[in-house]
């Protein structure tokens, strides 16, 4: 009997030291400058956007809102204020959707929001209400959102998740979407697997102080993998086009001086042979003389496009004999010095 409990203590012994020695599976950031950033939504309340600036943040995200229908009563003077601040800034949806249905609908929610607004970083997807439903649901509403916003807005969003659920839940197929992760009282987010190799967004607490904000916030570690354009990450040049009826790869490629291949892998396409009618396609942008063509996405503003191609406004304007440089229209195709 004493042999017997001899054993044990040595067992529990060693039990207690190996769940001190239970390695730590910290997911890396993507390679690069790092920024600082907040999260706001109407809890924030006002915020001074200059202060913040003053204090060192550089990246700010903005709820635009909730589900199908609810708009954040703050999310449109949070998107001016910050704009004037001159800070990095981008948006996101509290989703709540229980199908693939109402995620397509959500996803369209969000695009008509933030369609006019000129955010220079990805729209991101905050899915977390996830309780009462199976691993398979949770992927197929989320992957349905993000595909449908993605098709609308003509750039790839991020997804904010928990550091569980980004190890546990996703499938393989998010690992195409910027991973942006909550997980508090650590140096780097705790996820030990899952599709990503990196992460472009780090929530590292959700109590954080900063000046210009009253009370609490989110705090937050950005890479350039949430800015739409940086100096190491240019903007992408291609065109967006939506398949017409009688159209064909083969008919896309002579139409833009360009060929099957390079279409099929920019879209990354499984069959050359199957395309649909209103489906968007990307097509490599391509250079007359001195100059690209570059077509209007969602969030474009003449401003955002002149800082992106180191131009002026006015030099587009004259370029392309816009009568009304606020006015530009989502699908139009500008020429943009080379």
């Amino acid at each position: 009997m004493k042999k017997k409990q001899g054993i044990a203590i040595c067992l529990a012994i060693l039990l207690c030291f190996s769940m001190f020695m239970i390695p730590v599976y910290a997911l890396e950031s993507q390679e690069g400058e790092q920024y600082a950033g907040i999260d706001v939504s109407r809890y924030q309340g006002d915020v001074d956007f200059n202060k913040l600036k003053e204090s060192g943040v550089e990246i700010v995200y903005i709820r635009a809102g909730e589900g199908a229908d609810y708009e954040d009563p703050y999310f449109r003077e949070n998107a001016k204020k910050a704009k004037e601040a001159g800070l990095h800034y981008g948006f996101y949806l509290f989703v709540t959707a229980k199908n693939v249905q109402e995620a397509q609908q959500q996803a369209q929610f969000f695009y008509e929001l933030i369609k006019d607004e000129s955010a220079d970083c990805r729209p991101a997807m905050d899915f977390e209400q996830l309780k009462g439903m199976s691993r398979e649901q949770i992927n197929q509403i989320g992957i349905a959102f993000m595909q449908e916003l993605e098709k609308l807005i003509g750039v790839k969003p991020i997804i904010y998740t928990d550091a569980y659920a980004a190890s546990h839940i996703w499938s393989s197929e998010f690992g195409n979407y910027g991973l942006w992760v909550a997980n508090y009282g650590v140096d780097e987010p705790n996820v030990p697997q899952g599709p990503w190799s990196f992460w472009v967004g780090f929530q590292y607490s959700n109590t954080g102080r900063v000046s210009g904000i009253s009370g609490d916030v989110d705090l937050d570690r950005f890479t350039q993998g949430v800015l739409l354009y940086s100096d190491d990450n240019p903007p992408e040049q291609f065109i967006l086009y939506t398949v017409r009826k009688g159209d064909t790869l083969y008919r896309l490629a002579i139409q833009f001086d360009t060929t099957v291949e390079e279409i099929v892998s920019l879209n990354e396409l499984k069959n050359p042979n199957l395309i649909y009618v209103g489906e968007i396609l990307k097509i490599p942008a391509q250079k007359e003389g001195d100059y690209l063509y570059y077509t209007v996405k969602a969030g474009d503003t003449l401003y955002s496009i002149a800082k992106r191609y180191n131009t002026t406004i006015q030099y587009l304007t004259n370029l392309n004999q816009i009568k009304n440089p606020n006015l530009i229209y989502v699908g139009e195709t500008l020429k943009i010095p080379g």
